[in-house]
């Protein structure tokens, strides 16, 4: 089945934030809260089927973008 963005949620720590590829209301406050956390976890729902995926990634604060930057 292809991805279609119109049917995609996002959740960011358990808050619904993307709703049937739109805003799904959530309040500023909140959402600056979340952001404001040292982890975040991210669930795409991507309504294209039942196949399911877990990806752990790194720190990607300002400061290690800009450590990592050095190498190139």
């Amino acid at each position: 089945m292809p991805f279609d963005p119109a049917t995609l949620d996002v959740y960011l720590n358990g808050v619904l934030t993307v709703r049937a590829g739109g805003a799904a209301g959530a309040q500023k406050d909140v959402l600056d809260a979340l952001m404001r956390q040292p982890e975040i976890e991210i669930r795409l729902v991507l309504c294209a089927g039942g196949a399911a995926a877990t990806v752990w990634t790194c720190d990607l604060s300002h400061e290690y973008v800009s450590i990592n930057v050095d190498y190139s």
